[in-house]
């Protein structure tokens, strides 16, 4: 990534999560969490449905210890169950993305 990547990258980080911020109806904790999903969907591209099961596990891993530590594991998995209800992704899935996460809470 060049210097002008880098840049434009990082303009949209920022407005996306001003966007995120002025939403009146949407609690500080699903917030945080969308801007931490965001963050992730920018550098680990879904391709499509299919990818979305294995995207989730690597999110759980990599930023398992973050959510537990920002108490956002209630909004992991409400977005994990959002995800099966539209039929893109497993309930399996969900266990494993919640056991990759509680792997975190000692």
């Amino acid at each position: 990534m060049d210097a002008e990547e880098a840049d434009e990258s990082r303009w949209l980080a920022q407005h996306g999560d001003l966007a995120l911020d002025e939403f009146d109806d949407v609690s500080f904790e699903e917030k945080a969490f969308m801007k931490i999903w965001n963050g992730f969907t920018r550098t680990y591209t879904i391709w499509s449905d299919a990818f979305l099961s294995r995207a989730c596990a690597i999110f759980a891993v990599k930023y398992g210890e973050e959510l537990l530590q920002e108490k956002l594991r209630h909004n992991f998995l409400l977005h994990l169950i959002c995800l099966w209800d539209r039929g893109q992704i497993s309930s399996e899935t969900i266990a494993e993305c919640l056991a990759a996460v509680d792997v975190h809470a000692g």
